[in-house]
């Protein structure tokens, strides 16, 4: 990322602004900074940080389906099912 100080940022406004076409560029004012991008970087960070909001809501929805009471009795009931079968000793055959 780019960085420059507001008396830079208009002193070479238009360097700035060719640079912010291709990477984002940090002006500092007074302490605080603001970033400065074109339009294609924000709407692609718009597009992820959308998907990646959608993906986070269907793993919550998914986990809380996966906590509800009624699915943890039936997890631990085939849960012990599986095991109790598991521990059934083999025959020994001879």
């Amino acid at each position: 990322m780019n960085n420059s100080t507001v008396r830079n940022f208009r002193e070479n406004l238009k360097a700035h602004l060719d640079t912010a076409s291709t990477e984002p560029v940090a002006i500092t004012r007074s302490g605080e900074r603001y970033i400065l991008m074109g339009e294609t970087h924000y709407n692609q960070m718009k597009q992820e940080i959308s998907t990646l909001q959608k993906s986070l809501i269907t793993a919550m929805e998914a986990a809380s389906e996966k906590l509800s009471p009624a699915n943890q009795i039936d997890e631990i009931f085939d849960s012990a099912i599986g095991k109790s079968k598991a521990k059934k000793p083999k025959k020994n055959v001879g």
